[in-house]
């Protein structure tokens, strides 16, 4: 468990402003502080049903606070607004969602608590500060009182209960600034996997910041904390981005440390303004084309209404419009399908807990499967993914505890206690996507990598992209080239 924290925010100010997060159990307070501060530097994720939430998993407040007596002292209750419906039950990938409340999300962006460098916080080390307070005067020691009001000894002491305040204070620690450099560098190479230099258009960063702290209830928090950390670490000079492997494959931008950030987490809408006048180059229709290639290499058969589905993406969405579908429901929907989702399961419970239903309703739901072209491009992604499956499932190894071991293209293994279609089938999807951008990402200039996308200050012809791709990897593939914040 972490024992310490370090932070550009001074604590013992925002203690002495909101006495709530004072608590008599002292490592519940600093950890009450250690939550705070790692929400303020975006340690967790976008909640994905709850937009303005974080998404925390018990699991990861076990590794970092005292996460029993935290509970127990409703520490969470007094830093977040929670969220419980939809947030688990059959799509167990779900946490309860927590919304910072306003008056501490302001913190980050007062002056008064902000530090010109970061000073460590330790658990366990609070001392006792006191002052003296007559009327509305307050004095720091109990000298400059007797000076201050010309009284004498003996009358302070007598008046001492009244005139006396203890409040606490967490002991700090300076930094050593070239030396903490030093081994921040040393921890980032020592997780980091790729890195890369980021150019980034300041200007527009400085004028959405601006806005963002103008107007910060009407934009979603999560995202202007993400925002916010890369712009302030922009700002301080940073130009380095690095990147840590997933489990899958995939390449992830590692955030939390001084010489990193994170882009990744920071939504396309204000991308715009961190990368306009860059090129986004996307792999089109990335999952459902690389795992169909992948299909048809191990020997299976012809997919008329899936293949149909590459060629024409809006044949289907506008057949679910028909239905009652909005079209940004039916890009959904679609996809939920490309993943692998069960679109035939007759149980309102079932649909009610999955992100992707949100707002459609269930007698749609329904109704979209029973449209004949919906219903053959379903049976297509499910041949593709029981085939995929079953071949997986031949090809596994058990290991000596009897998990099963699946492989992907980047030799990258998942363990199965038991076995699951679907999460094999996007273990092998995620092994297939990040190997082309790998194969991208070593010949051509980037400035942010994304799962199946690159952005790039250079002007390439995407017809050469696919060209070497193909040479490289024998997969096929088109991508599409936008001119980041050009209106369109």
């Amino acid at each position: 468990m972490d024992k310490h924290f370090y932070s550009e925010i001074d604590y013992n100010k925002v203690l002495l402003d909101y006495p709530e997060l004072y608590h008599k159990s002292l490592s519940v307070t600093f950890d009450r502080l250690y939550l705070l501060e790692l929400t303020l530097i975006g340690r967790f994720v976008k909640h994905k049903t709850y937009d303005n939430y974080f998404s925390i998993a018990k699991e990861v407040l076990s590794k970092i606070i005292s996460y029993n007596t935290f509970i127990r002292n409703k520490g969470i209750e007094i830093l977040f607004n929670i969220e419980t419906k939809n947030c688990g039950f059959m799509d167990s990938n779900l946490t309860k969602a927590y919304k910072l409340k306003d008056k501490f999300s302001k913190i980050k962006f007062k002056e008064e608590y902000l530090l010109k460098e970061p000073i460590k916080y330790q658990r366990g080390k609070f001392k006792k500060k006191v002052f003296w307070q007559l009327d509305d005067k307050i004095y720091k020691t109990k000298n400059d009182l007797i000076e201050g009001e010309k009284l004498s000894n003996r009358q302070v002491t007598k008046l001492s209960k009244e005139l006396k305040k203890e409040y606490i204070q967490m002991v700090t620690t300076s930094i050593d600034m070239e030396l903490m450099s030093s081994f921040a560098k040393h921890s980032a190479k020592e997780l980091s996997r790729y890195h890369h230099e980021v150019d980034m258009n300041f200007k527009e960063m400085e004028y959405l910041y601006n806005d963002m702290v103008n107007n910060l209830s009407t934009y979603c928090f999560p995202d202007v904390i993400f925002f916010t950390n890369a712009y302030k670490q922009y700002e301080k000079g940073l130009r380095t981005i690095h990147y840590t492997r997933a489990n899958s494959g995939r390449l992830i931008s590692i955030a939390g440390v001084p010489d990193s950030f994170n882009l990744q987490n920071i939504p396309k809408k204000y991308r715009k303004y961190i990368f306009k006048g860059f090129y986004e180059y996307d792999i089109n229709n990335s999952a459902p084309t690389l795992l169909l290639q992948y299909y048809t290499k191990k020997g299976g058969s012809t997919l008329e209404y899936l293949e149909k589905y590459l060629q024409d993406k809006e044949l289907f969405r506008n057949a679910l419009v028909k239905q009652g579908f909005t079209y940004t429901q039916a890009k959904r929907y679609l996809l939920a399908m490309t993943f692998g989702s069960r679109l035939d399961i007759d149980s309102d419970r079932y649909y009610d807990h999955k992100v992707w239903t949100k707002d459609i309703g269930m007698d749609i739901i329904y109704e979209a499967i029973n449209n004949p072209l919906i219903r053959n491009l379903y049976e297509d992604f499910r041949t593709m993914f029981n085939f995929i499956g079953s071949y997986s499932k031949a090809k596994a190894k058990k290991d000596e505890k009897g998990n099963y071991v699946v492989w992907n293209k980047q030799g990258r293994s998942k363990l199965l206690k038991k076995w699951d279609t679907s999460k094999v089938v996007m273990h092998k999807y995620f092994g297939l996507e990040s190997y082309i951008l790998d194969i991208m990402k070593e010949k051509y200039q980037h400035d942010l990598l994304l799962f199946d996308a690159f952005i790039s200050k250079t002007d390439y012809i995407t017809k050469e992209i696919s060209e070497h791709i193909l040479d490289k990897s024998g997969y096929q593939v088109t991508l599409s080239k936008e001119i980041i914040g050009k209106e369109k």
